[in-house]
């Protein structure tokens, strides 16, 4: 069965950090194999290069698909139709059963919101920023999530918890 994972970095007050999960936390999550799928601000933010090495799929949803793609090398799919519940869908049938990563704050909450993650890791970055936005500020819905299970990082701990859904 595919896994569909999700990360987001926290400040101790509650505010997403400028950090948040991108294409290179994910490849970690997807080796192997598996898929990931991501928004098309970190597609255009990010640099690819150790997704590309791994030969792990992406999934950009978004509005309309790159005039020119910067990596023709077939890597990208451009999901255009369905938003992110058809790019988790199409990743997951590639996938099979290893990992779907998801890329970005805005496709991670389109995510959660819509009931399709498994396993919501959060870093939670020792800092207080005071100011931001707030994790309650990107969900629309309340989420129902099991755990935590926590581990202690270098500088930072990290919580996972299973089956983020809506409650």
């Amino acid at each position: 069965m595919t896994t569909v994972v999700a990360g987001i970095s926290m400040s101790q007050d509650g505010f997403l950090v400028d950090r948040a999960t991108g294409p290179d936390q994910v490849v970690e999550w997807c080796e192997g194999g598996g898929a990931i799928v991501a928004g098309r601000r970190t597609f255009d933010a990010a640099d690819w290069t150790a997704v590309r090495s791994a030969r792990i799929p992406v999934f950009v949803v978004t509005h309309s698909v790159p005039a020119k793609d910067r990596y023709d090398d077939g890597s990208f799919t451009f999901v255009t139709d369905g938003g992110v519940k058809t790019a988790v869908a199409r990743a997951k049938m590639l996938a099979g059963a290893m990992v779907v990563g998801l890329a970005g704050a805005n496709i991670t909450w389109q995510a959660v919101n819509a009931g399709l993650v498994d396993d919501l890791r959060v870093t939670v970055v020792p800092v207080v920023m005071g100011n931001g936005i707030r994790i309650d500020e990107t969900t629309h819905v309340p989420v129902r999530v099991e755990g935590p299970r926590g581990v202690e990082g270098t500088g930072v701990t990290h919580v996972s918890y299973r089956g983020a859904s809506a409650a």
